[in-house]
């Protein structure tokens, strides 16, 4: 079952309205907030006249006694199950959830411990008047945070990025080793007056986020912020380094469309043999997607061990002119893209650097943020060199484009703010570049060649 669902619920004296599009949703709410009600009528469609149901999927409410059977007879229905099940927190309950072709939604005030489910589809009941509509139950902040400790519920590539973010430094960067291990993390290290970033995979984090909310309201030592990607692959996905690939861009703005139960279709790029994929999350599919569109590259990607390329300056340096990413600029911006909006790293980044001596860490200060900053537009000097005097780009101009956006995003951000009419004469060229690009009936070579030089012309002028 896959797909996004909307439901229109009519009864005499109230209305609900919302979306379903994952396979676990979970409601929340005080006594007397609507979600009684809202099962208890939908418990009534073909049983009053006067109440009506409109949804392109059956939904059905599943009781105490007939639980087993209603999940394994009745394929494509959205299951409806109130908060006075018993069963909900059982391992045969989690077991036939993880083979069902169903959408799942539960009542719940209680942390569901043996299931999996985003962080994204946990709700409360809204009420206006009679109208009744679902909104999140965690609230996305944007205001910017600067972190003096980062702490990420991954012990493998996840950490080992922002580790390296961080300058490998002990106590800077930690992994929890688990998101349910995220708050023992937090009592072990004894953080006091501290602005502490915790990073985790939303797609997964439903079960845990109530018992850290709990934490980090009792702790009044610290400031916290949550930092909740889809995960850290899909974190990599959405970023300027696969951006060219469309049938992917394209999976992760509607991934609803393509997997909800069934992740991997037969026939498509995903489809594994011998492999069952009914139970896996969302967390494990854009885990599998990154691996299958780096299979046998350069950036190939290994859960265990973050393959270099993803945090190092490497492309322009010619070594991955093969390389289908080809990118210029620091990966990890690259990586944390938005984020970089709700972050200011510059307490944590490149502040120390772990050294192995004898067999000890010793800590070394790096260079000052302005010395810092001074390397970066030297690089970005060679980098742009580069593109003019090599024959570093491709002949195929849709990967040239990404490749100089790429290259002119970096920096615009290093020089942008004192040569406010280069950047335009920039932006220009990058668009009359696009469009040439996109018109394919019409177009020259010699107009895209002209248009391309063009191009690195005016980022020659922004950095010198």
């Amino acid at each position: 079952m896959k797909g996004k669902y909307s439901i229109s619920l009519r009864t005499k004296n109230l209305d609900y309205d919302f979306d379903i599009k994952r396979k676990l949703t979970v409601i929340l709410g005080d006594s007397a907030s609507g979600k009684t009600k809202l099962v208890y009528f939908i418990g009534q469609v073909g049983k009053r006249p006067n109440v009506k149901l409109t949804c392109e999927a059956p939904c059905s409410v599943i009781g105490e006694q007939e639980w087993q059977t209603a999940i394994r007879n009745r394929p494509g229905h959205i299951l409806f199950f109130d908060e006075n099940a018993t069963f909900i927190n059982t391992k045969e309950f989690f077991d036939l959830v993880k083979v069902s072709d169903n959408y799942f939604v539960i009542i719940s005030r209680e942390k569901l411990g043996t299931l999996t489910y985003s962080i994204d589809e946990i709700y409360e009941i809204a009420n206006k008047g009679r109208r009744n509509s679902l909104v999140n139950h965690f609230n996305r902040t944007s205001d910017v945070f600067r972190p003096t400790n980062i702490i990420t519920e991954d012990s493998q590539a996840g950490f080992q990025f922002f580790d390296y973010l961080c300058g490998g430094a002990k106590g800077i960067s930690e992994s929890a080793r688990g998101k349910d291990n995220i708050v023992n993390t937090l009592n072990e290290l004894g953080l006091n007056n501290k602005n502490i970033l915790i990073v985790a995979d939303a797609a997964a984090f439903g079960s845990s986020y109530n018992v850290l909310k709990e934490y980090i309201k009792a702790d009044r030592s610290n400031n916290y912020k949550l930092l909740l990607p889809e995960s850290f692959e899909w974190l990599i996905l959405k970023s300027d380094l696969f951006s060219n690939n469309y049938e992917l861009v394209e999976r992760l703005r509607h991934p609803e469309n393509f997997e909800a139960n069934n992740f991997f279709e037969a026939g498509s790029a995903f489809n594994k043999a011998q492999r069952d994929f009914h139970n896996v999350s969302w967390e494990t599919y854009f885990t599998e997607m990154l691996k299958t569109y780096s299979l046998n590259k350069k950036h190939v990607y290994t859960k265990g061990k973050l393959n270099p390329c993803y945090f190092q300056d490497c492309c322009h340096k010619g070594a991955n002119v093969d390389c289908d990413v080809l990118c210029y600029g620091d990966k990890v911006d690259i990586i944390l893209g938005e984020l970089l909006k709700e972050l200011d790293l510059s307490a944590v980044r490149n502040t120390v650097s772990a050294v192995k001596s004898d067999g000890d860490k010793t800590i070394e200060k790096q260079p000052t943020k302005a010395s810092s900053v001074t390397t970066k537009k030297q690089k970005m000097v060679s980098q742009v060199d580069d593109l003019k005097s090599t024959g570093i780009l491709k002949a195929n101009h849709i990967q040239n484009y990404q490749t100089m956006y790429n290259l002119a995003t970096a920096c615009i951000n290093l020089f942008g703010n004192s040569k406010p009419q280069n950047v335009a004469n920039v932006q220009k060229h990058l668009a009359v570049y696009y469009n040439l690009n996109c018109d394919h009936t019409s177009t020259t070579r010699e107009a895209l060649e002209g248009a391309a030089t063009n191009v690195k012309d005016s980022l020659k002028r922004l950095v010198t």
